[in-house]
């Protein structure tokens, strides 16, 4: 899942953030992780009250995120010692991941040709757990 796209999508007026100078130094050094998340920001230094602005919030196969999610990733960030996993995905896109997911999986009743047969049960003989 870590290589998987989400796309931000331009706000028409951006969104001021108020954050805690903490929050806002954890979002200025993590900055490509909310990026690859679909946000996106510009900071302006010269106001103190409406420093942190949003300007690009993802879309997502119809889910929207927004503040709530921003500050689900600084809350991750925050109690992180060791940010090693520079992947993390809020758990509405982790969500619309799943729906994705199961919507292409293959159902009872699809016919499958011998070759996707074959290629399906190799695949599936590589899986740690594959009851999960």
């Amino acid at each position: 899942m870590p290589n998987l796209n989400v796309y931000g999508r331009k706000k028409f007026r951006p969104i001021f953030l108020r954050l805690s100078p903490v929050q806002e130094q954890i979002l200025r050094n993590n900055l490509d992780i909310f990026l690859k998340n679909g946000f996106d920001f510009t900071f302006n230094d010269l106001d103190d009250r409406n420093r942190v602005q949003m300007t690009s919030v993802p879309n997502f196969i119809g889910i929207q995120c927004g503040i709530n999610e921003v500050e689900e990733i600084l809350s991750y960030l925050s109690e992180s010692d060791n940010i090693t996993d520079t992947n993390y995905r809020p758990e509405k896109v982790l969500k619309g991941f799943a729906s994705k997911a199961c919507r292409k999986s293959v159902m009872v009743g699809d016919q499958l040709e011998i070759k996707q047969m074959q290629t399906l049960v190799n695949r599936l003989a590589f899986l740690d757990k594959p009851w999960y």
